[in-house]
């Protein structure tokens, strides 16, 4: 085995990727993610064939974990980037720089396209809602007029409607 990711390896990127954005991962599962995340990276980097799919799906589930603060990405990019240098180098890896920058985009790649989905849903729940306010408001209006209707149709007195000046 040509590396075995750490706690200490994974602590700080996950510590510089937590401070950028409110998360509902309780902190006792970041570590672990993390570790899961840098693993896999590690894994596309070292392994033959060289394929980007697994850093274009860790990007996504950094979105799914909602690490989508202003600096997240960044954050996430600038504390992976050293540690898989530095393995790309130990491990010998051809063209070693050239992959971990593919990989980091790739993962970038992966943020922007989960990103854009969660953002896409989120419009159509608002849209789903505004559709929801509608109807009710529509279904309201007419309940209301009908109630209207029915107390001039069934009075006994005779009713009048003037504006504010007696017309």
């Amino acid at each position: 085995e040509i590396y075995t990711l750490s706690l200490h390896d994974a602590l700080p990127i996950s510590q510089a990727v937590y401070r950028t954005a409110y998360s509902p991962v309780p902190g006792s599962e970041l570590v672990p993610m993390f570790i899961s995340f840098t693993t896999e990276l590690v894994d596309a980097l070292c392994g033959a064939p060289f394929s980007v799919s697994a850093a274009e799906r860790v990007g996504a589930e950094v979105v799914g974990a909602r690490f989508t603060g202003p600096t997240s990405l960044r954050a996430t990019v600038d504390a992976l980037t050293p540690p898989l240098l530095a393995i790309a180098d130990r491990a010998g890896v051809v063209d070693g720089s050239t992959k971990v920058t593919s990989l980091l985009a790739a993962l970038c790649s992966g943020y922007a396209a989960a990103t854009r989905e969660w953002l896409f849903g989120q419009q159509e729940q608002v849209k789903q809602a505004l559709l929801r306010a509608m109807s009710q408001a529509r279904r309201e209006l007419a309940a209301s007029e009908s109630r209207f209707r029915e107390v001039f149709t069934r009075s006994a007195v005779g009713i009048a409607i003037s504006d504010p000046s007696g017309e």
